[in-house]
């Protein structure tokens, strides 16, 4: 009987995600056919609706935040439409229902101080960076930013506490690559360039190889480069869920996400994504070998997939090989010179200022400085790092490279600690997903090794998601064992 209510429950959490999405479509279609007054007027009992069940149910409110964070949904209608953040609105309501849960039935989320600890040492490293950055007011915007970013990773690790959560957090996710994916797929298909699509689908013009210019996918960031970063993320969760979720439906949407999501990420035609997404899945396979009827389907896949790439993409991907076998006309690109000259001046500035680095955000005031010293990039103007760990050393110095460094290494050490766990106790839906999540970090973080740290919320989303999965393992996995 508890397990049929079990059950129950669950269908009713799974259900209530798509109303979620349904509203939210419908918010969109709104935005195309009526009036923006009107969308105001149907904006606002929704948003109360979803207050009380975010107030009433934190573990639902966190759902709905890492779907509206992916898509940068409040960012959007920050920009686009001068609405109030939305996220901000969410951050008080969570926190204002963890606080009433402790008052009330007096208990608290256990596992925060970790992370805690992890993100104030940060955070006073990069606020002591901006002592002596040349633009005070770069820096402390930096650090105000900072600061909101690390306090949604702990809330992260304060309501991703059960198995459930965890698995509607990757779903969730999924359900952000697919509403980016289609919206992106439609843009470029049907070449509707001129069209943000509200906010959600920009295409910046840009250079995609020597002497071609064109758009290229940029999401709802209006970077291409960026987009594919955090596509990169979400494909091998959406490979894994296709290959592995036991239900159907869930199959289904999972494969129309992978499809999407790959999809999208060739037309963003960034180079350092398509490295990204080759690395990540190399590490899915890893966990993984493929079987050999699975094996040949792949296969079949990418080899269309192949046959319908586009031209322009195959040569912008081909100069990766021109300038492995240094092919000087490569080399003379002006893409390869200006991050030549980039990823050198972060290092100079690191070797100059190696205790606290230049100050974050501090990097482009700095850079002109380097740059006609280095001689390789002729162009006058700002340019940042494009390079996450070279960012982080040449703005906050030793300091901040080795707290950094720690961050990450928890996570990783969590993320294995609870692979381990979960090999061991036969929970396999919840370890592939472990596994896929492990991937897709992987292929981020090595997609940041060429571009910065723009979009620093996304990464911070990412490391409270993979410091929480101790606490999932704790409250799971150990009441299991005690039986």
């Amino acid at each position: 009987m508890l397990e049929q209510i079990r059950l129950k429950v669950r269908e009713n959490q799974q259900q209530f995600i798509f109303a979620v999405l349904a509203v939210l479509t419908g918010a969109a279609i709104g935005l195309a056919v009526g009036q923006f007054e009107s969308m105001l007027l149907l904006a606002l009992p929704v948003g109360l609706v979803f207050a009380a069940l975010t107030f009433l149910n934190p573990e639902l409110g966190i759902l709905l935040f890492v779907f509206i964070t992916y898509i940068r949904f409040s960012d959007v209608l920050v920009h686009s439409f001068g609405v109030p953040s939305i996220a901000k609105g969410m951050v008080g309501l969570l926190v204002l229902a963890i606080l009433a849960r402790w008052a009330v039935l007096k208990r608290f989320p256990e596992g925060w101080l970790r992370v805690s600890v992890l993100i104030a040492a940060y955070g006073f490293v990069v606020f002591g960076s901006i002592l002596h950055g040349r633009d005070y007011a770069r820096a402390l915007a930096a650090v105000s930013d900072y600061w909101k970013d690390g306090l949604i990773a702990i809330l992260m690790v304060l309501l991703i506490q059960k198995r459930e959560t965890f698995r509607g957090v990757i779903w969730m996710m999924i359900f952000a690559g697919i509403f980016m994916g289609s919206i992106s797929m439609h843009q470029y298909l049907t070449g509707n360039f001129s069209s943000d699509y509200f906010g959600f689908a920009t295409a910046s013009y840009l250079n995609i190889s020597e002497g071609v210019e064109g758009n290229r996918i940029s999401g709802p960031l209006g970077d291409p480069n960026y987009y594919a970063q955090i596509l990169v993320f979400l494909f091998p969760l959406a490979v894994d869920r296709f290959f592995r979720e036991p239900n159907r439906y869930l199959k289904i949407t999972a494969g129309y996400a992978a499809f999407v999501i790959g999809m999208t990420i060739v037309f963003t035609f960034s180079r350092g994504g398509a490295v990204a997404a080759v690395l990540a899945m190399m590490v899915l396979v890893i966990y993984h070998p493929p079987k050999l009827k699975n094996s040949i389907l792949i296969l079949g896949v990418i080899w269309i997939g192949f046959l319908l790439l586009p031209s322009t993409y195959t040569d912008r991907l081909s100069t990766l090989t021109d300038l492995a076998q240094s092919n000087k006309q490569s080399t003379a690109e002006v893409s390869f010179r200006g991050r030549i000259s980039e990823v050198l001046s972060a290092w100079y500035m690191f070797r100059d200022y190696p205790i606290l680095g230049v100050g974050v955000q501090n990097y482009p005031v700095y850079y002109q400085e380097y740059s006609r010293s280095i001689g390789l990039d002729p162009r006058a103007e700002a340019r940042e790092p494009h390079n996450l760990y070279l960012e982080v050393a040449a703005e906050t110095g030793v300091l901040g490279l080795m707290i950094f460094g720690t961050i990450l290494v928890s996570v990783f050490q969590a993320v294995r600690r609870v692979h381990t766990r979960l090999r061991e106790w036969g929970e396999e839906d919840m370890k592939n997903m472990v596994e896929a999540f492990s991937s897709g970090l992987v292929g981020y973080l090595g997609a940041a090794m060429f571009i910065h740290g723009a979009y620093p919320r996304y990464l911070w989303l990412l490391v409270g998601i993979a410091l929480s999965l101790t606490q999932v393992f704790s409250t799971e996995l150990s009441t299991k064992g005690a039986h």
